[in-house]
């Protein structure tokens, strides 16, 4: 059986090429995960509403884990929703989320 993953997914291409790459390597995907903007009532980033992130997720049968927060508490909700321990890996294609994501595992001993 393949690592489980869960995927930072801000809609761009370099996360959309991520999943696939991980996905060809075998391994399982959790979730995708998007920090939603609660003020826009949009994603960060890319600005996708929920109904096409919606759409995204039953059209890949992944599903998409809504972080949905403001600028002042963007970090400590985004840690918040990775405190599942079932998840093996953390597959991203942005750089900001990888340095949040080291943080996060340095922080538990994970790294």
């Amino acid at each position: 059986m393949g690592k489980k993953f869960v995927a930072s997914y801000s809609g761009g291409k370099d996360g959309v090429f991520a999943v696939y790459k991980a996905m060809q390597q075998g391994m399982i995907p959790l979730a995708l995960i998007t920090a939603f903007n609660m003020d826009l009532k949009r994603s960060w980033f890319h600005e996708i509403s929920e109904p096409v992130l919606e759409n995204v997720s039953k059209s890949l049968g992944i599903p998409v884990w809504l972080i949905k927060t403001n600028g002042d508490d963007y970090e400590k909700n985004f840690e918040k929703n990775l405190e599942d321990e079932t998840c093996i890996r953390e597959v991203q294609g942005d750089y900001y989320f990888r340095s949040q994501i080291e943080s996060l595992a340095k922080s538990r001993g994970h790294m």
